[in-house]
């Protein structure tokens, strides 16, 4: 049996996509639709998360202040007995744009009307309201990359956990720091996986603010 390959041999600068958020509107003079994609990104990017968990966040499992979720469902990288998944958002002293907690507010507070009793965190965009998939949450942000620039034909939603993590090595953020952050079991998965050549927790995302 073959042993899994990289799928990717180089990355995109995540700066790229960052610098296109900051150009945006405020959050409440943008669509719903666009706050979707644009609070989804900045969530996989600042926690090198995958769509799949952020399909799992739920209102009913978000504490301190709207900033920090616990996920109890077992995810993909976990194993039978898992501990929850910690998945924590700071404030951007860098740029207010960046926030993912400010944008988390104005979204929780702009679809308030259509949630009713859904307690999973995004909610599609149209009606009949319920849940989003991953694939959904993959796709908005997949249509991010794209207006920022991004070559989505080369590049898949997946390959911002490679993008998020090498800018914060590079910006002088430990490994040890990095695979903590994003999950991984060991260096030798991020280094064989992730760890790519640059095409153009609160540290990780102060780093990956940073320009």
């Amino acid at each position: 049996m073959r042993s899994p390959q990289p799928r990717y041999s180089s990355t995109w600068d995540v700066s790229v996509v960052l610098n296109y958020i900051e150009s945006m509107q405020e959050d409440e003079a943008i669509s719903i639709l666009h706050l979707s994609y644009k609070l989804s990104t900045l969530m996989i990017l600042m926690t090198a998360a995958r769509s799949l968990e952020l399909q799992k966040l739920k209102i009913s499992r978000m504490i301190e202040d709207k900033t920090k979720f616990i996920i109890d469902e077992r995810t993909k990288t976990q194993r039978e007995h898992h501990k929850p998944v910690r998945m924590i958002f700071y404030k951007n002293q860098i740029s207010l744009k960046l926030e993912v907690v400010s944008s988390l507010q104005c979204y929780l507070k702009r679809i308030k009307e259509n949630r009713k009793e859904e307690d999973h965190l995004f909610i599609t965009t149209t009606a009949p309201f319920r849940a989003t998939r991953p694939t959904t949450i993959a796709n908005w942000v997949k249509h991010m990359m794209t207006l920022a620039g991004i070559d989505t034909k080369l590049f898949r939603t997946h390959s911002c956990r490679a993008a998020a993590t090498l800018k914060a090595k590079v910006h002088g953020l430990s490994i040890e720091q990095t695979i903590s952050v994003a999950r991984w079991s060991n260096v030798k998965t991020f280094k064989r996986f992730y760890e790519r050549e640059l095409r153009s927790e609160n540290s990780f995302q102060e780093t990956l603010a940073t320009k």
